[in-house]
């Protein structure tokens, strides 16, 4: 198998590998003609992440990256903005007269399976449906540094806005931080608070 795969490298990055790299460690990314997504779990499948990343590929195929955060920081070497990178049976090249690597992939058998497909995922009926910008997820991310001993967030409906609160609420003087997340949403308000762990 050898691919190639055309990216702008920035876009990548915050939209698609950064909030997937919150979740999990190592993952597989399924290209299509129409995006490039991926489902994973967290270490107890819980927490169940939909990412897909909107450019498409003149083929289909798969990859699986062992650590998601490393392959980050190698393509935060590159001083391009948009990349061609080759894909080949195990592992992904990237060759200008700057910078060379030669990332090795996963095998099938050593990436931890979803509980959940893109299909069961998209065919979930929702009460209430909101967007978060990618600017407020990195925001509310950056609050749990702020936040350790929680390990919680918790999503409500207040004066007609939705609030995502990291906290602990069954716990005792812990750190918290709330941040309105949008002022916009369809359906029911989210009158009990919920809780994510």
């Amino acid at each position: 198998m050898s691919s190639k795969i055309k990216l702008h490298r920035e876009s990548f990055i915050q939209n698609f590998l950064s909030p997937v790299s919150r979740l999990a460690d190592n993952v597989p990314i399924f290209f299509t003609e129409e995006e490039i997504y991926t489902v994973c779990a967290n270490q107890d499948g819980s927490v169940v992440l939909l990412a897909s990343y909107n450019i498409g590929n003149d083929k289909s195929f798969k990859i699986n990256l062992p650590d998601i955060k490393k392959f980050v920081r190698l393509l935060d070497c590159i001083e391009d903005e948009e990349l061609l990178l080759d894909v080949e049976s195990n592992y992904v090249n990237y060759e200008t007269d700057s910078v060379r690597f030669k990332y090795f992939l996963l095998e099938e058998s050593y990436i931890q399976r979803c509980p959940a497909t893109p299909e069961k995922i998209k065919q979930l009926q929702y009460d209430t449906t909101f967007d978060i910008p990618i600017a407020k997820l990195n925001e509310i991310l950056k609050g749990s540094t702020i936040t350790t001993d929680s390990d919680k967030l918790y999503l409500y409906t207040r004066d007609k806005k939705i609030y995502a609160e990291l906290n602990d609420r069954e716990r005792q003087n812990i750190n918290s931080i709330t941040y309105l997340v949008t002022d916009e949403y369809e359906g029911n308000a989210l009158t009990a608070c919920i809780p994510f762990a």
